[in-house]
């Protein structure tokens, strides 16, 4: 006998397949894929050379640099792919419209959250870029780089989480 909350896994939250990626969560996959075997290099080489008493002097800032985009950037691709957390004991005992309405508020609260933040964003980017803020290390890294790759993750979420309301919405196919 097949548990009723398998099949609401399957569909996901709102009784319905995953979103599916697009062109936009595919380039923000590879990127992320980018970052990460960019960290695992930069980390082998730092780990390799620390038995001859010698390091790269960079690989913390830059790592951490990574993991903040790779955490921003990897925001869309949960999204398309139903990954991020849902309130399964609750999901499984809605109806598929109530699962579908929930689905509805949890995009727009987050799409609400996300535009908050994404002007958050834009004024931090602006204002490290204007005062030239530099990270007090040995590369001096304009602080607006790394900065940008948040702003730019949350751009991409934005636009995510825009497409799944249209998708949901009885509006978006007459329904």
């Amino acid at each position: 006998m097949r548990d009723p909350a398998d099949k609401a896994n399957r569909e996901g939250a709102a009784g319905r397949p995953p979103l599916g990626e697009t062109m936009l969560e595919r380039g923000s996959s590879l990127l992320c894929e980018i970052m990460l075997v960019l960290m695992v290099v930069i980390t082998t080489i730092e780990v390799t050379l620390r038995p001859f008493h010698l390091s790269l002097e960079m690989a913390d800032e830059v790592g951490g640099y990574l993991l903040a985009a790779v955490t921003f950037l990897s925001l869309p691709v949960a999204l398309a792919g139903d990954s991020f957390h849902k309130v399964e004991f609750l999901q499984t005992r809605l109806g598929a419209r109530g699962r579908r309405l929930s689905a509805i508020l949890f995009n727009l609260l987050s799409l609400g959250f996300a535009c908050i933040m994404e002007w958050q964003l834009i004024r931090l980017v602006t204002r490290s870029y204007n005062s030239e803020v530099m990270a007090s290390t040995q590369l001096a890294t304009p602080l607006w780089i790394p900065q940008s790759a948040m702003l730019l993750g949350m751009s991409l979420l934005i636009l995510t989480l825009l497409r799944e309301l249209y998708r949901d919405l009885p509006l978006a196919k007459g329904r």
